[in-house]
């Protein structure tokens, strides 16, 4: 897979939600597109037992884009329902041709 996503251009999607019984959960997946077809990839998704802290996220989001050989150059948004913590992982991947849409 690190193959495939070598020089790809990439925006990823941070969600964390809340289920019924007060169980909490993250979500970080990657978009890119290849011959005219989005692909999705699902880098990390766990229960997160206490919640998350934009620190934590920004440590996460950090081994993902290690772990996968994601560059930053190649970072081109980072989409999320938890604006606040993904504005300060993005900030601290130093993304300066990045766009944050953060809703």
């Amino acid at each position: 897979m690190n193959s495939f996503l070598k020089g790809m251009y990439f925006s990823i999607t941070l969600n964390h939600w809340t289920k019924i019984a007060n169980k909490n959960n993250a979500a970080l997946v990657l978009h890119t597109i290849n011959n005219f077809v989005l692909k999705k990839l699902t880098l990390f998704c766990f229960k997160d037992e206490g919640g998350s802290t934009s620190i934590e996220m920004y440590h996460q989001l950090s081994f993902e884009m290690e772990t996968w050989s994601l560059s930053v150059t190649n970072f081109v948004e980072m989409v999320t329902d938890t604006a606040y913590k993904a504005g300060e992982a993005s900030r601290g991947k130093n993304c300066q041709n990045s766009a944050a849409l953060l809703c």
